[in-house]
């Protein structure tokens, strides 16, 4: 959620940095595969989830349940 902040001097918006509870992404399909596959996958494994800011990493790991 975007917040507005005003004053004579300073003018900008401000986005929180919660992950989602819904899927507004799109991505629950990806996240769940993904979630099999490390559920699976031998060992050892090193994963990394890359991405912009507010692009979903956070809200895709959270639908994760190992």
């Amino acid at each position: 959620m975007a917040r507005r902040f005003h004053n004579e001097r300073v003018n900008f918006e401000a986005q929180n940095d919660l992950p989602a509870f819904d899927d507004a992404l799109g991505y629950l399909n990806q996240a769940k595969g993904l979630a099999q596959f490390i559920q699976t996958c031998p060992t050892p494994m090193t994963l990394a989830i890359q991405g912009g800011w507010g692009s979903g990493k956070s809200t895709i790991s959270d639908t994760w349940t190992i």
